[in-house]
């Protein structure tokens, strides 16, 4: 079973906040709120644990980038990662609240950062 059909869509919206940018869970929440919450949301809850399932299939890496008392990991987007994103973009499954076209609006796939390999930057 390809990996983007068992992705949740907490997953593919991580995903895409990953590969346009933001780098820790706090990012990714903050992009999330600033820039696609009237379409949808995410909760710390999600955000976490899904940025978890995806460095466990290889889809983003991360790093410890401890500040003062609170860990805290950054994430790049890997080649396998953002194929899967631009399969899940392009492919036909429906979205909740018109999501994938939120995300689309946000930049292209070509205009994206190229965060595949190092998570320090």
């Amino acid at each position: 079973m390809d990996s983007a059909e068992t992705l949740t869509t907490p997953d593919h919206v991580v995903l895409g906040m990953v590969a346009l940018g933001a780098r820790t869970g706090y990012e990714i929440k903050q992009t999330v709120e600033a820039s696609i919450r009237f379409f949808w949301t995410i909760s710390h809850a999600q955000v976490y644990p899904a940025l978890e399932r995806l460095e466990g299939r290889g889809l983003v890496t991360g790093h410890s980038e401890p500040q003062g008392r609170r860990p805290r990991r950054r994430f790049a987007i890997t080649p396998a990662g953002r194929a899967a994103l631009l399969a899940w973009l392009a492919g036909p499954e429906e979205i909740p609240f018109e999501l994938r076209d939120a995300i689309n609006r946000l930049g292209t796939p070509g205009h994206w950062p190229e965060t595949a390999g190092d998570p320090h930057d």
